[in-house]
């Protein structure tokens, strides 16, 4: 099934490209990916802007969900609670502070830094809390996450290159 879903987005890339060139040629207002705009725009943006942008975010959120497991070893739910509690107070604390870093120049919360790495600081203070419960096996649990999601990893940048695929076909 696996193999089947990578197959099936191989010829939808494939099959996307020859219609916006047929789509192109009988003069509809597309873009046509088989051009040598199309293929410059498909390496830059389409690839590197567009798959690869998002990609840091995904594997964080890989090892993030990956060491979610550590915590149900032998340890309370209160122990939980007050970490999570601790770590919550910690980023109010420096989200309200007259002189954080995580203040934009302004001195407002939006935008700024707070504001702009939300998603990794989510990513990162989960991945902190539960490997508090395993520090011995802080690397293997790291891992663990990107092998368990590692497919999931690649469908996202498949399904990221085929939107990039539609969207200089359709709207740029």
């Amino acid at each position: 099934m696996i193999n089947r879903f990578f197959q099936i987005a191989i010829v939808l890339a494939l099959l996307l490209a020859l219609l916006s060139c047929i789509a192109f040629i009988m003069g509809l207002p597309v873009n046509n990916l088989l051009s040598a705009e199309g293929f410059r725009w498909l390496l830059v943006h389409g690839v590197q802007d567009g798959a690869f942008r998002y990609l840091p975010a995904a594997v964080l959120a890989a090892i993030a969900l990956g060491t979610v497991p550590l915590r149900r070893t032998r340890h309370s739910t209160f122990q939980l609670f007050l970490r999570y509690a601790l770590l919550l107070g910690f980023w109010i604390f420096m989200g309200l502070w007259k002189n954080s870093p995580l203040r934009g120049i302004s001195g407002g919360l939006w935008p700024s830094p707070l504001s702009h790495s939300w998603f990794a600081i989510l990513c990162l203070s989960l991945t902190a809390v539960n490997l508090s419960f395993a520090w011995n096996r802080v690397g293997q649990a790291l891992a663990d996450g990107i092998r368990r999601y590692a497919l999931a990893l690649s469908a996202f940048l498949v399904l990221a290159f085929l939107y990039n695929e539609l969207n200089y076909i359709l709207w740029t």
